[in-house]
């Protein structure tokens, strides 16, 4: 008789499941399936112990229900889809050239069993897959580069790839994922796989059965072969003696297909004549791989290319640097490769700054985990051990052919998230063991999870508003928190006070606006936020910091800075519309918001008023810059290139609008929090001090808002996080603090804490005053959110537990899922939020956001997944989806789907009469040189970021693959990059005004503004892309030619009016 029971709601370990069953009776064996196992007792009274139970609590009280054995269900006989399918004899690994006529053989992939090989078009599922032997190879058609290729004399069939297929390898339970290619040293620089198929009627296969799937397309070829003979040297030999820039470049050509060994080698005598400017060297390889990447074919005549790129006028970057950013390398580690990628200028941290040296030695690596397809890898519990254990080793530790062995360093809590982390090279001099004794001493901490966020403090990304020249232990104190007495709270959690004369050093280093009175800050062992305080002038005293700053010890005096108080407007979410909802706003609240902005954004385009009120409403570098134009005359609707960026900020905002629900409300603002250190505010008070805008540009008013105001912190999920208070008005101790909301330091519980379960550190508060959204009646109560700490041991954290902690979040991170879910169950309950399930959902997601600290993880019951998904939010998974009944649901099916974004028809560019003047001819020909520099670097942006000319410029990512994933440091280091750009042309347009000498130097100007601007619109762009920024970095001076042409054609028209 079996000894076995069923153990459900298991998210401990299985020797911590022994230990919990040991009291029932000997264990004989523990089997764990994730969040369900067996526990197999040696006797029958061990089993009817424990199953006379019923369930068992955990060391943190949690509940573990104990059942018979569950019995495998009789499933529902399925409707196996007839797949249609081509018999092939041979699989062979090769790479186009750039006309796609000849394949270069690489290789064949072994049928050592001599089985038969199938290539089947699954239709549902829209991929292909192909089995050799044991081995499995599937792929999206989305994969495909083009059409599928067929060589109808030689019976062959070509399919290229972006990325590897995903590869299985065939077990007693099926097919589970592979992690070493069955050819590995062929593997990674190839795209084409041509089959060799058997007699048969290909084209009926594609032309009837396929015809429908756009994505399964059919071209007929002739294609010849050739053979790429191996060097005796490999790529590590060649490039031993090469400087790590170049030979890393080499490696990502390499990996990346774009070059294979012999093109190398032939390259490199080319690389070691101008080693003398190896920045140069670098710059040229950089170009060129941004240039080939998206190609996926061999570069022909590299080196060729190379020794062109070598002889332009290269600006070096490096004798350019951008202020607070470094040059970082990354890294993607795929299941069965390790992928290099150019290094770009991010924001730096303090690890990186301290160690430049080693940074640019390539010592530093940021790494990502992703699949095959350079997407979010996911672990289940089942079948994806071996990838586990991939990570576990990559981890430990990562060879890279021919440069380092890297191992892991540390990880952020947002790289956490992301699935990324740092890794470092160990030398003679420095360890890893090295570089955590210098970021700080973190011995106190014994959880894996907070000990790995301590460290991640110090690889946050930030600028240094003051050194430690200026900061010195006897300029800081450190002061009391504030306790409430009622509650387990401070209120004055997570932020201190700064000096008026640092505050004013670090908006003079980081050139910020003089009202900027709150800064985010990473300080020593410290973070949160410090306001500025008038009482500390002349005080010799710097800093104040508290005790809930400090999280570790550090010798580290640089002030960094992560954020600062600036203006930034205000919009409704999903969340928060439903909560407001649920606490009796009424629907027509919302749709008037809806229907008033969406109309607006549908109109931006031709109304040139509605423009101005949309671009008014997000101050941004780009919408300033629109708007200069327009007050200076300039037709949005004819001017190709303005109306382009228009339409950009138009689609950006609508998606948000219909996926989102990001309603802009114009009496709504987003700010930091902090307290009142004058104690002036009582329980239920704010304070609230905003800065005026002016066609988007802030202005030297405020407004200190008073009157009844609500408060959120997103993410917004229980009844009480949406609150009301009543804003003061004007208070003189106050008033210095602009754009943040200032909290009392008085009440039964501390206000942020009860918004969210938020703090002091940095968290954003919105704020509306809008009284269409504001609900009757009181506050609901606030949520309770438990706070479960994973009890500490004696034992010091060593880097093996942070490894397996970063694992085990990987598996174990559901934020994402809980989130989704309250969606759906506050949209298809009657009670919304407040609904049993919704508050349940809460109480998890509070405990899924510590877990990155604590290391505590969440399963999500199966009863709390939803009956069904609603039409309005996007997200993956599974399940019916359902039209919504309610508001969301309505205002999203009132905005049809915008498609995909399409670049406009070139044909019908105007050009702007009132911008070509005479005398331009003499600057044409340097003009159109100029402009020929500019689009490559526009280019090799646009490869480098994957973004099109217009994101470039207005910082709007409206792709829709990169929308979610793209990462706001890179969008500061691309913003930097872009004002270096346009700087640098700048001052090639005022050479060119010098050159020409002579008293009329306004003149000048507009001769070679207006040079620009032809030149412009006499290129037709390379590869089929079109340019059109150029001149515009003129904006100044073209502004003032318009000017002066309407004022022309005004004077003109006023003097043939009095004439007659």
């Amino acid at each position: 008789m079996s000894t076995e029971v069923y153990v459900n709601g298991i998210y401990v370990g299985e020797e911590e499941l022994r230990r919990l069953f040991e009291k029932f009776g000997e264990v004989k064996r523990v089997d764990c399936k994730g969040w369900f196992g067996f526990v197999t007792f040696k006797t029958l009274e061990g089993r009817r112990s424990a199953l006379s139970s019923g369930s068992i609590k955990d060391y943190l009280g949690r509940t573990l229900h104990i059942d018979l054995p569950q019995r495998p269900r009789n499933k529902r006989p399925s409707i196996k889809e007839n797949h249609p399918s081509l018999k092939c004899i041979s699989v062979e690994l090769g790479a186009w050239d750039a006309r796609e006529n000849v394949f270069y053989y690489l290789g064949t992939l072994n049928n050592k069993s001599n089985s038969e090989i199938i290539l089947k078009f699954k239709k549902k599922k829209r991929r292909t897959s192909w089995k050799i032997g044991d081995s499995k190879y599937e792929t999206s058609w989305k994969n495909v580069v083009g059409a599928m290729k067929v060589d109808s004399h030689r019976n062959y069939l070509y399919i290229q790839l972006k990325t590897p297929p995903f590869m299985y390898n065939k077990t007693a339970c099926g097919y589970i994922r592979s992690l070493v290619p069955p050819e590995t040293d062929l593997f990674n620089p190839i795209h084409v796989w041509r089959f060799k198929y058997v007699e048969s009627d290909i084209y009926q296969l594609f032309e009837g059965e396929l015809r429908q799937y756009k994505m399964c397309r059919l071209r007929r070829v002739s294609i010849s072969t050739d053979v790429l003979q191996r060097p005796d040297k490999g790529i590590t030999d060649l490039t031993r003696h090469l400087p790590f820039p170049i030979k890393w470049m080499l490696h990502c050509f390499y990996t990346n297909g774009l070059l294979d060994v012999n093109s190398i080698a032939e390259c490199v005598p080319v690389l070691r004549r101008h080693l003398d400017d190896h920045k140069k060297i670098f710059k040229a390889l950089n170009s060129l791989f941004w240039r080939s990447h998206q190609n996926y074919c061999l570069v022909v005549n590299f080196k060729d290319k190379l020794e062109g790129e070598l002889k332009r006028d290269i600006t070096d970057e490096a004798e350019e640097k951008i202020p607070h950013c470094e040059l970082i390398y990354h890294i993607y580690i795929t299941p069965t490769r390790v992928v290099p990628l150019p290094p770009t200028i991010e924001l730096s941290n303090r690890v990186i700054r301290h160690y430049s040296e080693l940074n640019k030695e390539g010592r530093f690596l940021r790494a990502s985990f992703v699949e095959e397809n350079l997407k979010g890898i996911y672990l289940s519990y089942e079948k994806n051990k071996d990838l586990e254990y991939r990570i576990k080793q990559s981890l430990e530790c990562l060879p890279i052919q021919g440069l380092y062995d890297y191992k892991l360093l540390a990880f952020s809590s947002s790289q956490l998230r992301d699935q990324g982390c740092w890794l470092f090279a160990e030398s003679a001099q420095y360890k890893v063991s090295d570089i955590h004794k210098w970021m700080g001493d973190f011995s106190k901490e014994t959880i894996p999870g907070k000990f790995a966020a301590r460290m991640g403090q110090c690889l946050s990304s930030t600028q240094v508003g003051a050194d430690s020249t200026l900061i010195s232990e006897k300029h800081i104190k450190k002061i009391d928190d504030v306790l409430c007495s009622t509650h387990d709270a401070k209120f004055s959690d997570g932020c201190g006070l700064i000096s008026p004369d640092l505050a004013a050093n670090v908006r003079y280093t980081l050139k910020l606006n003089e009202k900027t009175s709150l800064f985010q800050i990473r300080f020593k062992g410290y973070k949160g936020c410090v306001t500025e305080d008038k009482r500390l002038r002349g005080q010799g005293i710097q800093l104040l910091l508290r005790d809930s700053m400090k999280k570790f010890e550090s010798g580290h005096l640089d002030l960094e800075i992560i954020g600062y108080s600036k203006p930034i407007v205000g919009y409704l979410n999903v969340n928060i519309i439903q909560i407001l909802s649920t606490l009796g706003v009424p629907d027509r609240a919302f749709e008037t918001l809806h229907e008033s902005y969406l109309a607006t954004l549908n109109q931006m385009t031709r109304d040139e008023q509605m423009a101005r009120k949309l671009l008014t409403s997000k101050p941004t570098e780009s919408n300033t810059f629109l708007l200069k134009a327009m007050n200076s005359g300039f037709d949005i609707v004819n001017e190709f290139w303005l109306n382009t960026l228009l339409k950009t900020n138009q689609w950006s905002l609508i998606n948000d609008l219909k996926w989102k629900s990001n309603i802009f409300v114009e009496k709504s603002r987003t700010g930091y929090g902090t307290m009142d250190e004058h104690k002036i505010l009582k329980e239920d008070e704010v304070y609230f001090n905003y800065t005026k805008l002016v066609d988007g540009v802030p202005t030297a008013e405020t407004v200190e808002l008073e009157g009844i105001v609500i408060i959120a912190k997103n993410p917004v999920l229980h009844p009480g996080d949406v609150r009301k208070f009543r804003a003061v008005g004007y208070c003189s101790q106050l008033r210095h603090l602009v754009d943040c909301v200032v909290f009392p330091q008085v009440g039964s519980r501390p206000a942020p804490d009860m918004l969210s379960g938020s703090d002091l550190d940095g968290d954003m508060y919105w704020i509306c005053w809008d009284k269409s959204l504001i609900f009757d009646g009181p506050n609901s109560p606030a949520g309770q959110y438990q706070r479960i700490t994973k009890p500490s041991s004696n034992t010091r954290v060593e880097m093996e537990d942070v490894i397996e902690f970063f694992v085990g979040f990987l598996k174990n991170d559901c934020l994402g899922q809980l989130s989704n879910h309250h969606v759906a169950w506050a949209d298809c309950s009657p009670k919304g939020v407040r609904s049993e399930q919704c508050l349940r959902l809460v109480e998890l997601h509070s405990q899924a956001v510590d877990f990155p600290k604590n290391g505590v993880p969440v399963t999500v019951p199966k009863d709390l997944k939803p009956p069904h998904r609603p039409d309005f939010k996007r997200y993956k998974g599974r399940g019916e989806v359902v039209k919504s009944k309610k508001v969301l649901g309505k205002m999203f099916r009132s905005i049809p789907d915008l498609g995909k974004w399409e670049n406009e028809d070139y044909s019908k560019i105007a050009v702007d009469q009132d911008l070509v003047v005479p005398g331009h001819e003499k600057y044409l020909q340097q003009s159109i040189e100029l402009k020929k520099m500019y689009d490559d670097e526009i280019l090799e942006l646009m490869g480098a970021y994957r973004l099109m000319e217009e994101e470039l410029i207005t910082g709007l990512v409206i792709k829709g693959k990169y929308r979610n994933k793209w990462k706001s440091d890179w969008m500061a280091s691309l913003r930097q990059k872009m004002d270096r750009l346009i700087r640098r042309y700048k001052a090639k347009f005022s050479e060119m005004v010098d050159a020409e000498g002579g008293i009329n130097k306004e003149l000048v100007e507009v001769k070679i503004a207006s040079a620009w601007y032809v030149a412009d619109h006499l290129q037709e762009g390379k590869d089929g892309k079109r340019l059109f920024s150029f001149p515009w970095v003129l904006v100044e001076v073209l502004c003032q030619m318009k000017n002066a042409a309407l004022f022309d054609r005004g004077s003109r028209s006023m003097r043939e009016a009095f004439k007659r």
